[in-house]
This record gives C-alpha cells, sequence and structure tokens, in this order.
C-alpha cells in the first residue's frame, strides 16, 4: 500500500480485488467458450465479442469525462458484479448456452471498457502531482499481482475440477468487494474534492479530438495499434488454440501457466519502473518497443512451451513498459479536465483493433502451414513498427 496518502489506498485495494477477479475471468472466458461449443471457433467468436465493446469508449468518451470518475467505477463493478452472478447461476442450474453466454460477455465487456480509464484520470484529479508520477506504476504492480494469482488460482482449481459455474460466482464476489471499497473511496474523499472545487473537476470543456492533433498522442497511438494487433488475438485466441492442438490432455494448466507469465513480466516491469523511474518522456526506445515485441512473438511460434513462458514473459513486461511510461507522459502534460476522454479513446482506439487481430489470427489457425502464416503476419507488423520508429526520429531529430 501507500503510506500517507488517504484515500490512495482504497483505490489500489479497490483495482487489485478486481483484478483478482480479471484474472479468473480471462482463464474462464475462452476455454468456457470451447467447453459449450466443442470448437476451436468458439474461442475466436469469446475473443472477437470481448473485445468489441471497445468501439464503444469512442463513441461515449466525452459522455463519461462529465461524470465522476469513481462514479464511473463504481457503476462498472456493479453492472460487472450483477452480470457475472447471473451468469453463476445459469451455469450451476444447467441452462446457460453458448449464445446466452456471448451475449454476458459482451455485457460484461462493455462495462469493464470504461473502468481503467476512469482510474486513471481519477489519479491526479484527486491526489498531488508529487504522487502522480509514480502511482501508475504502484497500481501496475497490484494489478498485475492479483492478476496472476487470479489466473493461477483459477487453472489450479480447474486442475482439481472445480465447476465453470462457481469460479464465475466466485467472480462476482470480487467485483462485489471491488465496489464496495469504490464506494468508500468516493463516499470519504471525493465529494470533499468536488465541494472544495466547485466541481471543476468533472467539466470537461475541451473536444476530445482536438487532442489528438498533438504529435506526441499521435505516435502514443500508432504505437499502441500495432502492439494490439500483435498481442491482442495472441493472447485471447492463437495461444489457447495452438495449446489445445499440441497440448488436448493438459492444455488448461498450460494455458494458465503461459497467461500468467504474461502478467508476471508485466508485474517485473513495472516493479523496475517503480524504482529507478519517476517521471517519463517520449523516446525512439519506447516507439521501438512494438517492433521488438512482433520479434519476440514470431520467436514464440517456433520455440517448446518451456521456452514459450519466458519469451511470454518478455512480451508482458515489454508492453507494460510501454503502458506506464506513456501514461505517466500523459498524466503529466495533458489537460486533467480531459483525461478521462483521453485514456478512453486511446485504450478504445486500440482496442477495437483486437478484434481484428482476433479474426486475422482466427483465420490464420485454419487450415495447415499455420506456423508460417503466424509468422508472416507478424513480420508484417515489424515492418509497420520500423517505420513509425523511422518517423520518429525524423519529426524529433533523435537517434
Amino acid at each position: 500500500m501507500v503510506k500517507g496518502v488517504r484515500g490512495l489506498n482504497l483505490l489500489v485495494t479497490a483495482e487489485s480485488i478486481s483484478n483478482f477477479g480479471d484474472g479468473i475471468w480471462i482463464i474462464l472466458m475462452p476455454l468456457l467458450g470451447y467447453n459449450l461449443w466443442h470448437s476451436s471457433l468458439a474461442i475466436g467468436i469469446v475473443s472477437l465479442v470481448t473485445l468489441s465493446p471497445y468501439v464503444l469508449g469512442i463513441l461515449f468518451s466525452n459522455y463519461v469525462d462529465r461524470m465522476v470518475p469513481p462514479v464511473v467505477m463504481i457503476i462498472c463493478d456493479v453492472g460487472r458484479m450483477l452480470l457475472s452472478f447471473l451468469l453463476a447461476v445459469l451455469l450451476l442450474s444447467g441452462r446457460s448456452t453458448f449464445v446466452l453466454f456471448i451475449v454476458l460477455v459482451f455485457l460484461l465487456s462493455s462495462f469493464s471498457v470504461f473502468y481503467i480509464p476512469s482510474r486513471t484520470a481519477a489519479v491526479p484529479n484527486f491526489f498531488k502531482k508529487e504522487v502522480v508520477q509514480k502511482t501508475e506504476a504502484i497500481f501496475n504492480v497490484s494489478d498485475f499481482l492479483f492478476l496472476v494469482v487470479g489466473k493461477l488460482f483459477c487453472g489450479f482449481l480447474l486442475g482439481i475440477s472445480v465447476s465453470y459455474g462457481l469460479l464465475v460466482l466466485i467472480d462476482s464476489f470480487t467485483f462485489l468487494v471491488s465496489g464496495f471499497c469504490n464506494y468508500f473511496f468516493y463516499k470519504m474523499y471525493v465529494k470533499k474534492v468536488i465541494i472544495s472545487k466547485n466541481n471543476t473537476v468533472i467539466k470537461s470543456k475541451n473536444k476530445i479530438f482536438k487532442i489528438f492533433l498533438r504529435q506526441d498522442l499521435k505516435m502514443i497511438l500508432a504505437s499502441f495499434v500495432i502492439l494490439n494487433l500483435s498481442i491482442g488475438g495472441l493472447m485471447e485466441n492463437a495461444l489457447p488454440t495452438i495449446l489445445i492442438k499440441n497440448n488436448p490432455t493438459n492444455y488448461k494448466q498450460w494455458f494458465s501457466i503461459l497467461n500468467s507469465s504474461f502478467d508476471i513480466g508485466m508485474l517485473v516491469s513495472n516493479l523496475i519502473f517503480l524504482k529507478i523511474f519517476s517521471k517519463s518522456e517520449l523516446n525512439t526506445k519506447l516507439i521501438a518497443i512494438p517492433g521488438v515485441v512482433s520479434l519476440l512473438v514470431i520467436g514464440l511460434f517456433l520455440s517448446p512451451n518451456i521456452l514459450k513462458f519466458f519469451l511470454i514473459f518478455s512480451v508482458g513486461g515489454l508492453a507494460s513498459w510501454l503502458d506506464v511510461a506513456t501514461v505517466v507522459y500523459m498524466q503529466t502534460n495533458l489537460p486533467r479536465e480531459s483525461l478521462t476522454s483521453t485514456f478512453t479513446v486511446i485504450g478504445s482506439v486500440s482496442k477495437t483493433l483486437e478484434p481484428i487481430s482476433s479474426l486475422i489470427y482466427m483465420g490464420l489457425c485454419l487450415g495447415s502451414n499455420i506456423y508460417v502464416k503466424l509468422i508472416s503476419f507478424n513480420l508484417i507488423l515489424l515492418i509497420l513498427a520500423s517505420v513509425s520508429v523511422i518517423a520518429f526520429k525524423n519529426k524529433r531529430g533523435v537517434v
């Protein structure tokens, strides 16, 4: 926890518990879809439906800026809690179908779209600047730690044949606890800040798309687009599909372990960032990260499961470094009144391309010569990332 910062501990606790539930949900989604409809196509459909609600982030980002960030977080927690509870009841009673599962997954993901951007915006709005500089790494360390624990916990319970319905019920409870923590934060701290600032904290006068005329935000957005095209469909679609084909008897355990290695890499990366840096600026090394990730993904398709663990670990670490460094940069360089919408748009635009990535990976995993097609796709992304680095150097005049 964070010593001497009133209220921040409640936010960290809420998000940590929420991420524990997310860890369970990330493992459950593709496996539950496959269990309800015994086809690898089900994994691709679940991935597509999970990511498609991010279009809502682009459409409604300006409206979200008019609300107090913790209120948005509470609404998201309540919505996810009710929907996951409904799904648990249907599973435990044997009444769930694949179509109904897909509908609930879409609705759950729709609430999740606005949670992280709202929390990210809450920090600079309600805490001093010196706290903001390192707090994103603090959040991410806690987030990824609990994501890993949630994924491994889910993998362990699946290994001892705990039912899907019971796991979804546990997931529902985590969102309930997270919602209470966010409510107490709002009740104890946020109302006082809003009153003292005469509500200026929730008045957004900037039009969000004008902000994206800035060259720095264009480069950040381009980096996340390439990165998410490479790893979005990879983790949610290609990885479980390959594991099911290559490890038909223990794919659940391998999926849990390898998926967790991604978050372990992110956790280690955030610990390093937290220890070394107090601020961030855009540089060539950051912009080059998507290209390096594409190169590692190519190696991933050519390696055994043990080596896959370390490659995915490295991919997670690099992705997290780009994430936390650019978030800190934006938190300290953009107007506070437009932070929620800016984070929502950047997250949503990049995430909106993940369904495309998922569809691409799903198509590439069909038929023969799977690995040749997967490697070729990431070679294309590597070329695009290289072009982005060259463009950044030309604009900034750096080496």
